[in-house]
């Protein structure tokens, strides 16, 4: 699992590096979160730490939060969505739980509370809601880093245990990857 997370790193640096539309604005989005209180996780602050490090030493306007509630990350979000109508290039990173569902992840903040299905709407954000929200901008590079451990819930698409740890996630348009 370490050598995933080291790859997962090297394979954005080389997207960041090699990208070249980013010389203008770039602003990044990263939050992680692994203080739940069931089945809290070890590595995501840590590893947002030093995906900051490395944005902020190339140029990159972050805004970046740790194990917040759904209201912080809202307001954050809206924040971001904000400064990337202007933006040459925007990032989205996320470390912490999701769930798989109905051809979408939903990114789970700190103290979510998912009892059954009709919860995702409201405790939970929607990866294919916030792709469309950074497509608004047409012609700017999106790039999305979403690192999650899925979580277990009867309601929620079964992934079967074989598959692969990575998800591919179509772009919502050309700009995206």
């Amino acid at each position: 699992m370490k050598w995933i997370g080291i790859s997962l790193f090297a394979l954005v640096l080389m997207a960041i590096a090699i990208c070249p539309a980013l010389a203008g604005e770039r602003v990044a989005f990263v939050v992680s979160i692994e203080e739940y209180e069931q089945m809290p996780l070890q590595t995501p602050v840590k590893d947002s730490f030093a995906m900051v490090r490395v944005l902020k030493s190339m140029g990159w306007d972050t805004i970046h939060f740790t194990n917040s509630d759904h209201k912080k990350l809202s307001l954050a979000l809206d924040q971001f969505f904000e400064k990337a109508q202007n933006a040459d290039a925007t990032l989205f990173y996320f470390g912490g739980h999701g769930v798989a569902h109905k051809e979408d992840i939903f990114l789970l903040p700190l103290e979510a509370k998912i009892l059954d299905e009709s919860d995702l709407g409201f405790e939970s954000f929607s990866l294919n809601n916030i792709m469309a929200q950074m497509a608004e901008a047409p012609l700017v590079p999106n790039m999305f880093f979403i690192d999650i451990c899925k979580g277990q819930h009867p309601f929620v698409d079964q992934i079967p245990e074989s598959a692969a740890e990575v998800i591919l996630i179509p772009a919502v348009q050309d700009n995206q990857f």
